[in-house]
């Protein structure tokens, strides 16, 4: 005697998973961990082209400390990043 696929469903355990949550209350529940990183060109007075290195933290809304650089490297960039969220 051979089951069939729906008969054998029958006996087999249901397993009941949370939906996964939307996009609302993960914001919501990580918010305190989300920053905006990202650079930005300023021209200076002497027609520089300086680089702004901003991190906005999104729960208070706030810059953390700004760095401002003529050439970034990805080290400079990486210590920036350590030194924003060091200060906080």
């Amino acid at each position: 005697m051979s089951l069939t696929r729906s008969a054998a469903s029958g006996y087999l355990p249901r397993h009941q998973e949370p939906p996964p949550q939307g996009w609302r209350t993960s914001l919501r529940n990580h918010l305190r961990e989300a920053v905006g990183i990202d650079f930005a060109l300023v021209p200076a007075v002497t027609f520089q082209l300086l680089s702004v290195f901003v991190v906005l933290s999104l729960e208070r809304r706030r810059v953390l400390p700004i760095g401002v650089i003529v050439h970034p490297s990805a080290r400079w960039t990486a210590q920036q990043t350590g030194e924003s969220f060091t200060s906080t």
